[in-house]
């Protein structure tokens, strides 16, 4: 495992892949702040970036374009993202077989589509005691952590701040095929001006939603709820809902879930 330290923008910009039986391992070693134009390192593949807990300010662009197994952790974002391009995160747009832990995540973040806290669109990647007080703005698929998400976990992962859009918009994660979503806490105010909103995630498909907490404010359409917006085929257990759902639509359980299909 080649190991480097990273102290500057300049040393950011180093960053490159290494192989899967030999990773590029990053350290921070103190918060850096951005000027000029950061470029986002892209196709970026089996690394580990270790923070350190440090913070970098003034981000423009998302981290990575994509990043494929590798692991982000201890890494504070002070961002003011915006795209109008679709997939979109402060971390990532996209990612693979990745692991996000203890990252911090502050500012705004704005794109058309699959817009995340972290990560817009990630794939097979778990998210564990991640952090965003970010305001995140898009049309669809707007996730105060994940967008629109495949076969992705989210443990113990924490959102406040004001996250809108039209279609599917939530707490944690907009959209989740085929993933485990427990132990989150959101208390963000969401607003959707259009259908499927939810405290934790606005649409479940395959997926289990248990255990999470909602303590913020929901304010949508139809399909709008204080822990899940639309349920398809998943387990929605063992959740808690103090905050508040709004709706201009129908609410079949403002408190659980606003539609269940089977």
């Amino acid at each position: 495992m080649a190991k480097f330290n990273i102290y500057n923008q300049e040393d950011l910009l180093r960053i490159e892949s290494g192989t899967a039986s030999d990773l590029n391992e990053y350290s921070i070693q103190h918060d850096i702040t951005l000027s000029g134009h950061f470029a986002p390192l892209e196709n970026i593949q089996y690394i580990t970036l270790n923070g350190n807990g440090n913070t970098i300010e003034n981000l423009v662009n998302p981290m990575f374009i994509s990043i494929f197994n590798s692991t982000v952790e201890n890494l504070n974002l002070d961002v003011n993202i915006s795209s109008s391009y679709s997939k979109l995160g402060s971390i990532a747009n996209e990612s693979a077989s990745c692991q996000f832990n203890n990252n911090k995540i502050s500012g705004k973040i704005s794109g058309p589509g699959y817009v995340g806290g972290l990560v817009g669109l990630p794939g097979v990647t778990n998210f564990d005691n991640n952090q965003s007080c970010a305001d995140i703005t898009g049309v669809s698929y707007v996730g105060g952590i994940g967008g629109y998400s495949d076969s992705s976990n989210y443990y113990n992962n924490t959102t406040s701040g004001n996250i809108s859009g039209c279609f599917f918009v939530a707490g944690i994660v907009a959209y989740t095929l085929n993933g485990i979503v427990e132990y989150n806490t959101s208390n963000s105010n969401i607003t959707s001006r259009a259908q499927y909103s939810g405290g934790i995630s606005a649409f479940s498909r395959e997926s289990t939603v248990e255990n999470n907490l909602f303590s913020g404010n929901v304010n949508g359409a139809y399909n709008t709820s204080g822990i899940v917006g639309c349920s398809m085929s998943s387990t929605i257990t063992d959740n808690t809902f103090s905050g508040t759902v709004i709706s201009s639509g129908a609410i079949s359980d403002e408190s659980i879930c606003g539609i269940f299909i089977k």
